[in-house]
């Protein structure tokens, strides 16, 4: 079983832990606050019915270089007994998804999992639009709280221009076999 753990916080005291049993820290990402406000609807911009999350885990296979199960595990349809728990919303264009992000509902926190752009639509504004449309499905759905997402290197500058606030650094750890893939 592939294992990646995420440390922040107080949780950094466990690297040495990790450390002494093998494992390393990957990277980080900076954990980032977006503006949680209603915004004016976008028309290229959705949640996802079941139908499309095909075309969304297609998109995370391309985007985030991923093997399909694992991009199904990223995009999956709600679980029937809490439909209202997560979404995915898209941006379509010419009817092809451009960029997706998973919005995790919560309160006092929702969070924004796998947001990604295909290359032919970055730095088109796609991404900045579908946060907006994240951070205003989070506001109507629970109203008053946080919406956070962990920003990689690359959306560093996407999570900027969202207006969104660095909260903290998050440390990724995993076992050196698993990043070589034996």
């Amino acid at each position: 079983l592939r294992t990646v753990v995420m440390l922040a916080g107080a949780g950094l005291d466990a690297a040495t832990v990790l450390a002494d049993a093998g494992w390393v820290c990957v990277g980080s990402s900076s954990l980032r606050a977006l503006p949680n406000s209603p915004s004016a609807p976008d028309a290229a911009v959705r949640i996802l019915e079941d139908g499309d999350l095909r075309s969304a885990r297609q998109l995370a296979e391309d985007v985030f270089g991923i093997d399909r199960e694992s991009a199904t595990l990223v995009y999956q349809e709600a679980a029937p007994d809490r439909p209202s728990e997560r979404s995915v919303v898209g941006l379509f264009e010419l009817d092809t998804l451009q960029t997706a992000a998973m919005l995790s509902f919560g309160k006092p926190i929702s969070t924004v999992w796998a947001a990604g752009t295909r290359a032919q639509g970055q730095r088109r504004g796609h991404g900045l639009r579908v946060l907006r449309q994240v951070s205003a499905a989070a506001f109507e759905a629970v109203g008053d709280g946080a919406v956070c997402g962990l920003a990689s290197a690359a959306g560093n500058a996407l999570y900027d221009a969202s207006g969104a606030e660095i909260v903290e650094y998050w440390q990724m750890w995993s076992r050196p076999r698993w990043l070589l893939g034996s």
